[in-house]
């Protein structure tokens, strides 16, 4: 597969090795059936002008290149949208599920570049995972963003909620509460499983005061207005805040109801990136489980300026991670899945 598809209306970048991979979750990322048009050419096709055709007998491409070039736009005034790389296909691609190794990229003309990217590190159910937060952070210092946004569940499932809820405190995080982080404090009816339930039964004993009233302040969704846009922050989704938004249940409504051109989900513990008309649909995945098949800590990093979204991995010491969830005495089964990423 090569390494850029470009559309009128959207920019792919692949950055996966493995492009059998994308199969499950990016299927358009593999062709279609009528495969891809040959390459447009910038500029728009040349047009004859009536009363000065060559003669007849005056071969094709001696007509084409003789002929004055003609602008031709049926679209009005509406923003140009520029295809790039000279690639196009039978239709324009609106809205695409994509991998954990996607970046979506939209080109707009008529919009003035910043002077300087707004890019914000945007994590999401980090579940009190100390030494995948402090690897995902190390990666998120080397590139400086201008914010942290943390799409809720900071807690359960492993032994450090109150090392994570200070680390978060002490970088000033835009973070929301997630299901489990209003579970432990009693305020959430959502039925958790065996498992998440004991896992929450230990960490509502572990919280200090201090962590209690972190959880406590947080709000469970935020938006925020930016020069480029609003960027609005759910844990589930704009209708629920325990809805599960998957790649392939996410649609435009969720973005339209959130009127807002960004907005950032958590939840399923699976990355995803999707481009509607009304904007821009991602999940960072998980930091302190991930759910997609790699135990590697995910997060994304949101270009507002550029509408560009990329997602990230990052190895962290598993080991040490499930050698502490057996030692604290919280169930195994949540050290055994940290190796497999489910």
């Amino acid at each position: 597969m090569p390494p850029e598809w470009s559309y009128p209306y959207l920019r792919v970048t692949t950055r996966c090795t493995n492009p059998a991979s994308l199969a499950f979750i990016c299927p358009d990322l593999l062709g279609r059936a009528d495969g891809p048009m040959p390459p447009v050419r910038r500029g728009d096709v040349p047009r004859l002008r009536r009363g000065h055709e060559p003669p007849r007998r005056a071969p094709v491409v001696q007509r084409l290149r003789d002929a004055p070039a003609v602008r031709h736009d049926r679209r009005g005034d509406r923003p140009q949208r520029r295809i790039e790389d000279g690639v196009a296909f039978r239709r324009p691609l609106r809205e695409m599920p994509t991998h954990p190794g996607v970046v979506l990229r939209t080109t707009d003309i008529g919009r003035a570049p910043s002077a300087r990217p707004m890019r914000l590190a945007v994590l999401a159910d980090v579940h009190a995972n100390l030494p995948a937060l402090e690897a995902v952070l190390r990666d998120v210092d080397s590139l400086s963003p201008a914010g942290l946004w943390v799409a809720g569940d900071l807690v359960g499932y492993n032994p450090w909620p109150n090392e994570v809820l200070q680390i978060l405190r002490d970088r000033h995080a835009k973070a929301i509460r997630g299901n489990h982080d209003r579970g432990v404090l009693g305020d959430d009816p959502f039925r958790f499983n065996e498992l998440a339930a004991a896992a929450l039964r230990w960490t509502r004993i572990q919280l200090t005061p201090g962590s209690v009233g972190y959880l406590k302040d947080l709000e469970d969704r935020t938006r925020t207005t930016m020069p480029e846009g609003v960027v609005a922050m759910y844990h589930g989704s704009p209708r629920d805040d325990d809805e599960y938004v998957f790649p392939y249940t996410a649609d435009d409504s969720l973005v339209r109801k959130a009127g807002a051109p960004f907005v950032i989900l958590g939840h399923t513990h699976l990355p995803m990136a999707r481009s509607f008309r009304s904007g821009l649909l991602v999940n960072p995945g998980s930091v302190g489980q991930p759910r997609d098949g790699d135990p590697r800590a995910a997060w994304g990093l949101l270009d507002l300026s550029t509408r560009t979204f990329g997602l990230r991995r990052v190895p962290y010491d598993i080991d040490a991670v499930a050698t502490a969830i057996r030692r604290t005495g919280l169930p195994t089964e949540l050290a055994d899945r940290l190796y497999a990423g489910v």
